[in-house]
């Protein structure tokens, strides 16, 4: 009998769908702590953006993190920023990007940027892919939550369509 531990780690194929799942799934556990809808995506897109971009990322290692950002008149300090995960034409038909209101064209995402980040010039919200790892907040209980519950029952993401998960 082996004694070595087993790695119960689990990613996912990077697809428009099992992105969505795992959306569906912090939506649900952020449910299950009485938090609304309204207050669901205010967390989400004011402040722990972050948080799920590098869930997505840890489950869906194929995608790409994103910050829209604004900047100071300075020109170096961000303003405000939202991180987000993008799906590109390799691993779909056209780029999109998504976050906790789920799938968002590339036509639109500036647009959508510009409203989240109230910056109504389009010239001064900047989209650039997070070249660093952005580590999952262990201090965060629905984060940290998911992930066990995704680790223990992959087919909550892989029921989602045909994808199969694959252990790391």
């Amino acid at each position: 009998m082996s004694t070595e531990r087993i790695d119960k780690s689990v990613s996912f194929e990077a697809t428009e769908e099992n992105i969505l799942a795992v959306i569906n799934v912090v939506k649900n556990l952020e449910k299950m702590t009485n938090k609304s809808s309204v207050e669901i995506v205010k967390k989400y897109t004011e402040g722990k953006c972050s948080s799920l971009a590098a869930l997505i990322n840890h489950l869906v290692p194929d995608c790409t993190i994103t910050i829209a950002a604004t900047l100071e008149d300075d020109g170096y300090t961000i303003k405000f920023y939202h991180y987000m995960v993008k799906l590109d034409k390799k691993n779909n038909a056209k780029t999109c990007y998504y976050d906790i209101n789920g799938r968002l064209p590339e036509k639109d995402v500036m647009k959508y940027c510009c409203s989240l980040l109230k910056e109504p010039d389009k010239d001064k919200v900047y989209l650039t892919d997070v070249n660093h790892k952005i580590y999952l907040n262990k201090y965060d209980p629905v984060i940290t939550k998911c992930v066990e519950v995704v680790e223990h029952t992959p087919s909550i993401i892989t029921g989602q369509g045909k994808n199969k998960s694959k252990q790391r």
